[in-house]
């Protein structure tokens, strides 16, 4: 745990403290400037995320005219009769959204990762991660998937960002600002209404929440915040 001197009595206190536990100054202003990167900062270094965001805007109202567009573009199990063109539909499933309220509800869950994860392991490491939840969801829907139904959308994305997350959390700890930790705490209840929706449509969910895996792993993987200090990455800014 990082430690700070109170600038009205001197005793040493926790950078996250928002009041001096020996004589209750108030510490919250001195936290929020303590904040390592600005928010403009933080919107100018989402290229991976601002580049996926752009190609789902893009790519979602192709389907929702075109019943033939949802067909080609989404993705089948092996075996189902859907016009699903594989190899193309493992990736473009996930850029494509049939319905304006998933649209919104997907890019602001990406987003409010995104504004905590990219600016911390880079934009390198976040492309990965967004590979990743793109394939190996897809791949788990196209071996256990039953039937003829068809999966679009970037939940896979977002679950596989999670994972980065918590590996963040896991080795920074205390060395995350207030403010990234309050942001954490959001994206985690986020998760966790999804997966209590797996009671509703169990299969696709389930097959998004394997990217959580997948996002940990990477995270840990290739990080540079967890091969250097701290101090050092934030400096150095995004790969």
């Amino acid at each position: 745990m990082s430690l700070s001197k109170c600038p009205a009595c001197d005793g040493k206190v926790s950078t996250s403290a928002l009041t001096c536990p020996h004589c209750g100054h108030p510490l919250w202003t001195k936290n929020i400037a303590r904040l390592r990167r600005p928010f403009a900062a933080r919107l100018k270094s989402l290229r991976s995320i601002g580049g996926f965001c752009l190609a789902v805007i893009f790519l979602s109202p192709l389907v929702w005219f075109s019943d033939s567009a949802l067909r080609f573009l989404a993705l089948a199990p092996f075996g189902s009769d859907a016009q699903s063109a594989l190899p193309l539909s493992l990736f473009t499933y996930a850029f494509v959204h049939p319905h304006l309220t998933f649209l919104f509800w997907s890019l602001i869950s990406i987003f409010l990762v995104g504004l905590i994860l990219e600016p911390r392991i880079g934009s390198r490491t976040t492309l990965f991660i967004i590979l990743g939840g793109i394939l190996i969801p897809g791949i788990v829907w196209m071996v256990f998937g039953e039937g003829e139904a068809l999966i679009t959308g970037s939940s896979g994305v977002f679950h596989a960002m999670v994972g980065g997350v918590v590996a963040l959390w896991q080795r920074l700890g205390s060395k995350l600002s207030l403010p990234e930790r309050i942001l954490i705490w959001i994206i985690v209840a986020w998760a966790a209404l999804g997966t209590i929706s797996a009671i509703l449509s169990p299969l696709i969910t389930w097959t998004s929440i394997a990217g959580i895996p997948v996002g940990y792993g990477i995270a840990l993987a290739f990080s540079p915040p967890f091969r250097a200090p701290i101090e050092d990455i934030t400096k150095k800014g995004t790969s």
